[in-house]
């Protein structure tokens, strides 16, 4: 996926770290466009064998719009948070870090994606913020989704493999390491690597797409990674219309959309689904689904990149009008209450959102904005505000520190477990040039009465 992204940290009964990375790939190693091909098909899932494959049923329904229970989601104490100076701890050695994937449950270890230009790979490094020990757990082609599986004590990852590389088809498959990046594993094969999420078992879900350039399988599988098997759940899209009819151009069926998926913490079958046309929230053990509407000033709005608070209760997104005119329009946040469905719009300026990130209380939310983009030596290029969703406050935060910016876009900061570290991209960046040498701070993060 990658100019999506989307690390979403939840706590599910066992701390569940599961991530959605964006950024900048280098031209000869970004996911290559597609093209029409003639090429053979290619092996299908090693998961789905028994997967439906059948056309889309010709009768489309619409998903009904999702009701909710109209109860306010009770108010916690009244907290804020006080934040300190920005402190390196990291500098990479390779010039650039692409991404902040998120932190493992231990609130002790970071996990960093960066580029080796040595062997021309992207990897995927594990920090011990206390020693600055770094550990390497993958290389590969592509700078896509990451996960940690707390019950296998191993991280999973997507990579894509060309099948032809003079037409751009490739095909995404699942990884998983236990530590060595030369013995990594190869566990499924044509994933679409958007949809990929961690359920709150540890199995690791999908929807199936055999090539990059194929349909997309309309229904949910599950992956063991233990028992190395997989399983089709009773979620099943084929006969849902997920069209927009603001947006003529877009498909109606799913089979050639984009679908990104977020299991909600707290509700163990319940998973939202993201698509260009709206948010979808599903549930795998009756099969139901209902999309999420989003209304301001009762004008419609479609959101995207969408993250669960810890807690369930709560969903941060971004948004902008469904219909638009003259150029795109810019995104915005909005956090929706689950219980009454009542959106709330901060007001974090005219800056476009870079990254968000929930604090462990599942009450505030840090959000990272980029307000200009200058040569003046003195402009702030970047913004770090704190959201309290309880009373709907905005705080800007370290109004002086340099902090955010580089190569990795989305995944530019991860706020701990325990909530009392909040890691962010800290690069020597002088306006208007490349950086110049890339960091990673820490911050430290704590509760106000």
């Amino acid at each position: 996926m990658k100019r999506h992204l989307s690390l979403l940290l939840s706590l599910t009964g066992v701390l569940l770290l599961v991530v959605v990375i964006s950024a900048c790939k280098p031209e000869t190693r970004s996911r290559p466009a597609q093209q029409v091909s003639t090429a053979t098909a290619q092996p299908t899932a090693i998961t789905s064998a028994n997967a439906s494959t059948e056309a889309m049923t010709s009768t489309l329904h619409k998903p009904p719009v999702c009701q909710f229970k109209n109860t306010t989601t009770p108010a916690s104490l009244a907290t804020s948070y006080s934040f300190s100076e920005p402190q390196v701890i990291f500098t990479s050695t390779a010039k650039e870090i692409h991404s902040i994937s998120g932190w493992l449950p231990d609130s002790t270890h970071l996990v960093i994606n960066g580029y080796d230009e040595s062997i021309d790979r992207f990897t995927i490094e594990v920090l011990d913020v206390q020693t600055g020990e770094l550990h390497r757990y993958a290389e590969r082609l592509g700078d896509g989704w990451v996960a940690w599986l707390p019950q296998q004590q191993a991280l999973a990852y997507s990579d894509f493999e060309y099948l032809d590389q003079s037409i751009g088809t490739y095909r995404d498959d699942l990884w998983i390491s236990w530590g060595s990046a030369k013995q990594a594993q190869r566990i499924a094969m044509g994933v679409d690597e958007e949809s990929l999420a961690v359920d709150s078992s540890g199995r690791v879900t999908f929807f199936s797409r055999e090539r990059g350039d194929q349909p997309l399988g309309p229904q949910l599988q599950r992956f063991d990674v233990v028992a190395q098997a997989g399983q089709v759940t009773s979620l099943d899209l084929a006969q849902w219309d997920f069209s927009d009819s603001s947006r003529a151009e877009q498909e109606s069926s799913v089979k050639n959309r984009r679908m990104r998926s977020t299991w909600r913490p707290g509700q163990a079958s319940q998973i939202l689904l993201s698509t260009s046309s709206g948010m979808l929230l599903a549930d795998t053990q009756t099969g139901e689904i209902c999309r999420i509407e989003i209304r301001q000033q009762d004008k419609p709005l479609s959101g995207s990149l969408a993250t669960w608070s810890p807690d369930g209760q709560h969903l941060a997104m971004l948004v902008r009008p469904t219909v638009s005119e003259g150029s795109e329009p810019q995104r915005h946040l909005a956090v929706i209450d689950m219980n009454t469905g009542q959106p709330f719009f901060p007001d974090l300026g005219t800056g476009d959102i870079l990254d968000m990130e929930w604090g462990a209380e599942s009450q505030h939310l840090a959000v990272l904005t980029l307000v200009a983009q200058s040569n003046a030596p003195n402009d702030v290029i970047h913004q770090l505000y704190l959201v309290d969703v309880s009373s709907q406050k905005v705080q800007q935060m370290l109004p002086n520190a340099t902090v955010g910016g580089g190569s990795g876009g989305w995944r530019e900061m991860s706020w701990s477990p325990d909530g009392r570290l909040l890691a962010i991209k800290c690069p020597i960046w002088p306006r208007g040039q490349l950086i110049t040498e890339d960091h990673i701070c820490l911050i430290a993060t704590s509760k106000v009465p």
